[in-house]
């Protein structure tokens, strides 16, 4: 599972690095994460988003919850799942 943001590196950096990583042995799970903005350019008609669709991976939208855990989670740095 890996939420992404509006951020060229939430893409380009993290994501293909995982998938370089882990390539198709793993089920692939994008959070597309409103808090920050609804556009993801840098991952809406990417190879990275075509090769994830190949693989059955899922796509999510991180609509209203995350307006109260990010700003709770980035100041102590912790992931999602041990905010909630």
């Amino acid at each position: 599972m890996h939420p992404i943001s509006h951020r060229k590196d939430c893409v380009e950096e993290y994501l293909q690095d995982l998938y370089q990583h882990f390539g198709s042995q793993v089920d692939y799970i994008v959070v597309k994460n409103h808090y920050f903005s609804k556009q993801f350019r840098y991952y809406e008609g990417s190879k990275f988003q075509a090769d994830i669709k190949k693989l059955n991976g899922l796509e999510l939208v991180l609509g209203g919850l995350h307006n109260v855990t990010l700003p709770i989670t980035l100041p102590q740095r912790q992931a999602y799942g041990l905010a909630l």
